[in-house]
C-alpha cells in the first residue's frame, strides 16, 4: 500500500467531517468486527477508520437515536441516585401537628 495515498485519503475524509467528535457505526469485516456498534470518536480517528473500511458515519436518525438513548440513561441514573439518597427532616411537635391538620383539610 502506498503510504502517501493512504494518509492523503485520511486527510480528505477528515476534511469532510464537520464536527470534532462524530458518531460512527461499525461495519462487519473479515477480521471479525461486529456490525452496528455505535461509537462517538474524534474526527481524526473516524477518518482513519472510515478509510480502513471499519466504520461508516452514522445517519441523522442513528445520531438522534443515540442522543435519545443517552438522555434516557442519564434520566434513569439520576432517578436511581435520587431514590438512594436519604433525606431527613427534623420537625417540632407544632410543625407535625400543623402538617397533620393541613393534610386532613386538603
Amino acid at each position: 500500500m502506498n503510504l502517501r495515498a493512504y494518509f492523503q485519503k485520511i486527510r480528505q475524509a477528515e476534511a469532510l467531517i464537520e464536527s470534532d467528535a462524530v458518531l460512527t457505526v461499525s461495519v462487519a469485516g473479515d477480521d471479525g468486527g461486529l456490525e452496528g456498534i455505535r461509537s462517538e470518536v474524534p474526527r481524526a480517528l473516524a477518518a482513519k477508520l472510515i478509510v480502513e473500511g471499519k466504520v461508516r458515519l452514522a445517519t441523522v436518525e442513528e445520531t438522534e437515536a443515540q442522543k435519545a438513548d443517552q438522555e434516557e440513561r442519564r434520566r434513569q441514573i439520576a432517578e436511581k441516585d435520587a431514590s438512594q439518597r436519604l433525606q431527613v427532616a427534623i420537625l417540632s411537635d407544632r410543625q407535625v401537628e400543623s402538617f397533620i391538620r393541613d393534610k386532613r383539610k386538603g
